[in-house]
């Protein structure tokens, strides 16, 4: 490898502007048009960059952003949504893929990774790289990191908080922040940290940047120049920049209201999410989202291609999902988790012949068995505690006292009316107890209410205790969307989720007529 590299620092610069300068350096680079170049950025204003793979709409509060003149774009790499302020320092590398740099992704996301870490613990964090692409502070997130491939080129970049204004990073990502207790948004303190937060000061930029370079310089076994772009590289930045700031690239990845059913899955490489249009047990349309990495860019288009028009199986699923693969991967992603959470999406389409209509059958999530067996065989009814208001006094009880302060009155009325015992779960500890028990006194399945995100989080959890249930998913946004799982985790949760109190009692009268049916059955072999 050519050891003179080209240090570009381009200051401060619009979102697209930034967004454009990625695209630009890495064409150069890969077409051997420009050096391997280490590159500093920063943000002109605030502003909130989607992954490639994310719909704007699912992951960014627009209007919010739109009246705090908050810029909204889209990276060129995989990953989450991410708050920028002008005083965050980006770095990047973007270098042909040859010697020093691993040839297998994830080993290449440490490699680059460990000279940020080594500035890090020289300015006196106690900084580690944490597999698949975080760089931490003990064991809070203190740098997102993330990267893309075009030809022979890669992109890798990361984003140092150097502090950090919570209130505002919650409001723009479509967290309310005023559903929040002040004790819960600084419970996200235990997730991400930033230099001043650690250090109780902010170093100077310059000096931050100068040890990056050292150690990068170090370790890569290079020497660098400072330099600018080249009449090349100009000449696309002019070209190519009312492009980043378009329509049309920052709302790429768009998925159709309505007319869909949805899943997702919690992999190791992120989290992914499938929308599936159904007709005649054929998949019409896929799109698949989500914060993870893909590579080639063009791999997801190619995914959602060869899933159209194939019929709903397991095996032609994943036969058509590998053969994408094969043009490339997601990083901590298999075949097998794309084929799950698209055979559960389009899998709730037979719900509609439950007497369902499309919106409401998008709502259950199968848990180990088809709903079928569970609406024949469950006689408990599984609530969230956080669905009780935060003034109920039994809010952290299993019991209600049906004074009728909220929806859970009428659902446990409809629930003793129909022969089933309804519980109020109040910490996860408390569900896995309570499902163990179920399972030792011979109960065949159980019906619940919970978000989405915790069946996610937990749904292995569900597969180990092996008793079969169906969820009807809580509406609205949840602890999981605000950061604030571990305090729901322990029961101690100060917001309030939302019941699909009319589809929940619907569900009830459906199972009791299947549990009715089953009873006439049996009386019928009898005689």
């Amino acid at each position: 490898m050519n050891r003179a590299w080209r240090l570009l620092d381009t200051g401060l610069r619009s979102a697209a502007e930034n967004m454009a300068l990625d695209d630009v350096v890495l064409e150069a680079v890969a077409s051997g048009l420009a050096p391997n170049t280490i590159r500093f950025l920063r943000f002109s204003k605030p502003c909130v960059l989607v992954g490639y793979h994310q719909d704007v709409d699912q992951e960014v509060r627009l209007e919010y952003c739109a009246e705090k003149a908050v810029e909204v774009n889209r990276r060129l790499t995989g990953g989450g949504a991410v708050y920028f302020e002008p005083h965050h320092l980006g770095w990047e590398v973007i270098a042909r893929w040859a010697s020093p740099f691993p040839t297998n992704v994830e080993e290449l996301y440490g490699f680059i990774c460990e000279p940020v870490v080594r500035a890090l613990r020289r300015l006196g964090v106690n900084a580690r790289f944490r597999p698949k692409n975080d760089i931490e502070a003990g064991s809070k997130k203190i740098s997102g990191t993330g990267g893309t491939v075009r030809g022979t080129a890669f992109l890798f970049q990361g984003t140092l908080l150097t502090d950090l204004n919570l209130h505002e990073m919650l409001r723009c990502l479509r967290i309310p922040i005023k559903k929040l207790s002040d004790k819960e948004v600084e419970s996200l303190k235990d997730r991400v940290t930033t230099l001043r937060w650690e250090l109780g000061y902010l170093p100077g930029l310059e000096s931050i940047k100068q040890l990056i370079l050292e150690e990068m310089s170090s370790w890569f076994g290079i020497e660098t120049v400072k330099g600018k772009l080249n009449p090349i590289e100009f000449s696309l930045l002019r070209e190519r920049q009312a492009y980043f700031s378009s329509k049309e690239w920052i709302y790429m990845v768009k998925v159709p209201v309505g007319g869909l059913f949805h899943s997702s899955i919690k992999a190791p490489g992120g989290l992914v999410r499938a929308a599936v249009s159904v007709r005649d047990d054929i998949i019409q349309a896929a799109y698949i989202t989500g914060d993870f990495f893909a590579h080639p860019q063009t791999l997801i288009y190619d995914l959602e291609a060869k899933l159209k028009h194939i019929p709903i199986d397991r095996y032609e699923i994943l036969r058509a999902i590998e053969s994408a693969f094969n043009q490339g991967g997601i990083l901590g992603v298999h075949p097998k988790d794309i084929a799950k959470v698209v055979l559960e999406a389009a899998g709730k389409s037979r719900f509609l012949s439950l007497g369902l209509t499309p919106d409401e059958a998008d709502c259950l999530i199968e848990v180990l068995k088809p709903a079928e067996y569970v609406l024949s065989t469950a006689r408990y009814l599984l609530l969230p505690y956080c669905a009780k208001p935060l003034s109920c006094e039994l809010r952290w009880d299993v019991s209600c006292s049906l004074c009728g302060g909220c929806d859970f009155k009428e659902v446990y009325e409809k629930a003793y009316a129909l022969g089933f015992e309804p519980l109020t779960i109040v910490s996860y500890e408390h569900l896995e107890e309570t499902l163990t028990n179920l399972k030792a006194v011979g109960e065949k399945a159980w019906i619940g209410s919970c978000c989405e995100a915790f069946y996610e989080k937990h749904y292995e959890d569900f597969e180990k205790i092996g008793l079969p249930g169906l969820i009807v998913t809580t509406e609205g946004l949840t602890c999981y969307d605000l950061g604030v799982e571990k305090l729901a985790y322990e029961g101690k949760y100060e917001g309030v989720s939302k019941l699909r109190t009319n589809l929940l009692l619907k569900v009830l009268q459906i199972a009791s007529s299947y549990r009715g049916r089953r009873v006439e059955a049996s009386l019928h072999l009898k005689l």
